[in-house]
């Protein structure tokens, strides 16, 4: 049975400003400062509806699941969470919490999709690698795709907006990055296929 109860966007909201953040990073060359998203003929003006659903009528949908985006900060969420259309037959974009997790079931082009944020980290409780083997275990997607910042992206060879294949996985924990960094854990095979 599906939980009558319909939320007003509760994790889709947009991030609120903290004067105590860091300045943004500086402009690469190529990319502009005057940068307007609404402009982009794929922005959307709000969030989608969003309706919750109990674990019990989740489980219908375990095997129709084919992506799971992973997210870690808010501005990764709120960016993969405007653009979640509800799935087919479906008036709204559902949520469920499992365990510890929240997910948000919808659709992205053709693709059903799980969308979870995690921590940041890799290994702590609520982190990345947690989260990402529960939602895989649970809801068996064909593909797992983290949408990220990419803080360790190299502006002269990667733009804003390309797509990051990783050939490693370096665990983000067991990294001190300064003026010399010291990687103290093993990296781990990557296995890619065609999705």
């Amino acid at each position: 049975m599906t939980c009558q109860q319909t939320s007003k966007y509760p994790l889709f909201k947009r991030p609120s400003t903290n004067r105590h953040q860091a300045s943004p990073p500086p402009a690469v060359a190529g990319d502009s400062l005057n940068y307007d998203r609404t402009l982009e003929p794929w922005y959307v003006d709000r969030p989608p509806a969003i309706q919750r659903l109990l674990r019990a009528d989740a489980e219908k949908l375990y095997a129709q699941m084919q992506v799971l985006l992973l997210t870690v900060n808010d501005i990764e969420f709120f960016a993969v969470g405007r653009l979640l259309e509800p799935l087919p037959n479906h008036e709204s974009v559902r949520q469920v919490t499992i365990d510890n997790e929240t997910y948000y079931l919808g659709r992205y082009g053709v693709y059903n999709t799980v969308v979870v944020k995690s921590r940041m980290g890799s290994a702590s409780p609520g982190a990345a690698m947690l989260v990402t083997k529960q939602a895989q275990d649970l809801w068996k997607p064909r593909a797992t795709i983290a949408v990220g910042v990419a803080f360790g992206m190299d502006p002269s060879k990667q733009r804003l907006g390309d797509v990051l294949i990783a050939r490693e996985i370096i665990p983000y924990n067991p990294i001190r990055a300064g003026a010399v960094t010291i990687e103290r854990g093993q990296r781990l095979a990557v296995r890619c296929s065609a999705v």
